[in-house]
């Protein structure tokens, strides 16, 4: 079974969203990139895929990954 990861990420022009290391345009809203991300994966669940969704989180000088479900 495939394994697919989207890493949702800050960026100079909001968030953007990257898998496979392509990176897709920026949004402006970090829920926009949330809400879009989770319901691709959801569908590709659906379809018997194995999906991780996680974001990065900057607290200072440390990068904190968190998954979303």
């Amino acid at each position: 079974m495939a394994s697919i990861k989207y890493d949702i990420v800050p960026s100079a022009a909001g968030w953007c969203v990257s898998c496979r290391d392509v990176v897709g345009p920026p949004y402006a809203q970090l829920a926009d990139a949330i809400g879009d991300t989770l319901f691709v994966a959801e569908r590709l669940r659906l379809g018997g895929r194995k999906v991780a969704v996680r974001i990065l989180e900057l607290d200072g000088p440390h990068r904190i990954w968190r998954p979303l479900e």
